[in-house]
C-alpha cells in the first residue's frame, strides 16, 4: 500500500507487478485496507484517485448548475485529461511494482463515471472503463455520444445503475435511465463491447459493492494469458 500526492491530488493505491492496472476516480478517499483488499481480490493494481475539482475537472463542457444557488460546471475534463495522463499516473507507476503494466483501465462514479466514458472515447490511452451511475443527464452528453467518431479499441465499456436512480425529486435527473441506455445503444452502433448491470438503490451508493462488480467486469472481459 502507497500513497502519491501531486498538488491537490491524493491518490492511494495497492500494487503487486499485475500486468493490469485500474484508476478509480472517486468522490472521496477509500480505506486503504479496502484498496489493499480489492487489488487482491481482483488481482489487478488498484490506484484510487481523489482530490478533485469534482464539478469542474470532471465535466467536458460548460453548463448550467443543477441548483440555482450553485455555481455552474466548469467544463475542464480535457484539462485534467491532460494532467492525469501526463502527470498523476506517471507519478503513480515511477513505484516499480507497475513495472509489468500492460493494460490500463479507468473507472469512475458519478460525475466520474461520465469524465471516464468521455476520455475513454476520445482519447487513446486506457484500454477499457467502467461508469457506476455515471452523470449521463448531462447537458449535450447524449448529443455528443451520438456524433463522435470513437478512437478505435477492443476495451470494454460497463455501466452500472441503481433501479431508483430515475425516481429522483431532482427533475433533471429523471431522465438517467433513459440517457444510460442512449449511450449504450450508441457504443453498440460504434460496434463497440458495452455492458450494463441493474443494482438495488439509488445513486451511486454503496459505493464499494458497486465498485467491484466493475472491477469484476473489468478484469474478467480484459483476461490476459498467464
Amino acid at each position: 500500500m502507497a500513497l502519491v500526492t501531486t498538488g491537490n491530488i491524493k491518490c492511494v493505491y495497492s500494487a503487486d507487478r499485475h500486468r493490469h492496472t485500474i484508476y478509480f476516480i472517486a468522490p472521496q478517499p477509500l480505506e486503504e485496507t479496502e484498496v489493499e483488499r480489492l487489488a487482491k481480490t481482483y488481482r489487478c493494481n488498484l490506484a484510487v484517485i481523489t482530490g478533485i475539482n469534482w464539478a469542474d475537472d470532471m465535466t467536458p463542457w460548460v453548463a448550467p448548475p443543477v441548483f440555482p444557488e450553485e455555481a455552474r460546471f466548469g467544463g475542464n475534463a480535457e484539462a485534467f485529461a491532460d494532467r492525469l495522463i501526463g502527470e498523476i499516473i506517471p507519478a503513480i507507476e515511477k513505484d516499480e511494482k507497475f513495472g509489468n503494466t500492460e493494460v490500463r483501465d479507468i473507472a469512475g462514479i458519478s460525475l466520474s463515471g461520465l469524465f471516464a466514458t468521455y476520455i475513454w472515447l476520445t482519447r487513446p490511452f486506457f484500454d477499457s472503463m467502467a461508469s457506476i451511475s455515471g452523470s449521463f443527464w448531462y447537458n449535450g452528453f447524449v448529443n455528443f455520444i451520438n456524433n463522435i467518431e470513437p478512437v478505435n479499441r477492443t476495451g470494454v465499456a460497463y455501466f452500472s445503475l441503481g433501479v431508483t436512480e430515475a425516481n429522483s425529486k431532482v427533475e433533471r435527473f429523471k431522465s438517467i435511465s433513459g440517457d444510460t441506455a442512449e449511450v449504450i445503444f450508441a457504443m453498440r452502433r460504434y460496434r463497440l463491447r458495452a455492458i450494463m448491470e441493474w443494482n438495488r438503490g439509488g445513486h451511486n451508493y454503496p459505493i464499494i459493492p458497486r465498485l467491484e462488480k466493475a472491477l469484476l467486469a473489468l478484469t474478467t472481459q480484459n483476461v490476459l494469458p498467464a
